[in-house]
């Protein structure tokens, strides 16, 4: 049995091994015409864009189904998430639950402690995890 000292340690991987379950996140830049980020994301319905802009700073997000109706020759900055939460890959499960909530989104970025993206964990990844559970 584990000493509750060992429990934090166990928390520590979860957002960081979650998240090498998901589709990969796909990055544009944010001045990519929406069409263009469209036809891409239908191949791969689950993915999240994640937008930078030209000196490759993260500016938002956005997911298949933020681009229906909308005119596919603008650029993706029209239409991106900049409210998507931010959470390091030491976090765990219930943190990415509630900063989905207070932000009213479907998804959080998780990051290394030195700031690289790991990946995009999604409301569908958690609920993908609770049925496989």
């Amino acid at each position: 049995m584990q000493s509750i000292d060992e429990l934090p340690t166990l928390r520590l991987v979860t957002l960081r091994r979650l998240v090498r379950l998901t589709v990969p996140p796909i990055i544009f830049d944010q001045e990519t015409p929406i069409g263009v980020v469209e036809d891409i994301l239908a191949q791969l319905p689950d993915a999240t864009a994640v937008l930078i802009d030209g000196s490759r700073i993260y500016q938002g997000t956005l997911r298949l189904h933020d681009l229906f109706a909308c005119d596919r020759t603008s650029p993706v900055e029209q239409v991106m998430s900049i409210q998507t939460p931010v959470l390091l890959g030491e976090d765990d499960i219930d943190a990415a639950q509630a900063a989905m909530s207070s932000s009213e989104t479907d998804r959080v970025l998780v990051i290394a402690p030195d700031g690289e993206l790991l990946g995009v964990l999604t409301d569908r990844d958690l609920a993908n995890r609770k049925r496989a559970a």
